[in-house]
């Protein structure tokens, strides 16, 4: 449970910290207690070339957090220059700065800023800039995982997640990016630019977003596929 997360970044037992520069060291967070403003890292699995910002992946527990950019479930960051960037989503267009994927399984090759790059279906991407021109942002096609992606590299100009402020108005299926408030989320699930979250499980949901506007019910991000209850990574449907 991450509860009251600190201004400063409570990155602990992580697996691997490696190449870890500006940002706290951080090895296999399981619970990450008072935390405030900043970003969350645990279970990191393999922590690689991170620079200014904090990944977060494989976060079993949020609860709580502040100020701060959430990437949970991440198998694999390498590679992460300022900030945390997700790049090369497989359907992600049109996020802006700040965006959580989570249960990504390869994340390198990260840019300056909150990008993540490489992912699977993103081609050239921009340097510096986010997750730009989500291509499923406002309207995300049924059946779209944000996470649990198991190949990201390859990002096109046409599949930029970057350039994603605020969310309004979201479609069936939806990037979550520079949310404030998840309540409720579940395993499986890209959070960007989390500013508060609150009652996760096994994973990340995201329903009962507060800086979501324009939901619709029972399509966007509430009534996830997994929503309150996710299994094996989450639908954007």
């Amino acid at each position: 449970m991450l509860n009251g997360l600190g201004q400063a970044l409570l990155l602990t037992q992580l697996k691997i910290p490696h190449s870890l520069d500006h940002g706290p060291r951080v090895t296999q967070l399981k619970m990450l207690p008072g935390l405030d403003h900043g970003p969350l890292l645990t279970q990191l699995q393999v922590l690689h070339g991170l620079d200014h910002g904090l990944p977060l992946t494989q976060l079993k527990m949020l609860h709580g957090l502040g100020h701060a950019l959430l990437l949970t479930q991440l198998k694999m960051l390498g590679g992460l220059g300022h900030g945390m960037l997700l790049t090369q989503l497989k359907m992600l267009h049109g996020l802006d700065r700040g965006l959580l994927l989570t249960q990504l399984r390869m994340l390198h090759g990260l840019d300056h800023g909150l990008l993540l790059t490489q992912l699977k279906m993103l081609h050239g991407l921009d340097h510096g800039l986010l997750l730009t021109q989500l291509k499923m942002l406002h309207g995300l096609d049924h059946g779209l995982l944000l996470t649990q992606l198991k190949m990201l590299h390859g990002l096109g100009h046409a599949l930029l997640l970057t350039q994603l402020k605020m969310l309004g108005g979201l479609g069936h299926g939806m990037l979550l990016t520079q949310l404030k408030m998840l309540h409720g989320l579940d395993r499986g699930l890209l959070l960007t630019q989390l500013r508060m979250l609150h009652g996760l499980a096994h994973g990340l949901l995201l329903t009962q977003l507060k800086m979501l506007h324009g939901l619709d019910h029972g399509l966007l991000l509430t009534q996830l596929k997994m929503l309150h209850g996710l299994d094996h990574g989450v639908l954007l449907n």
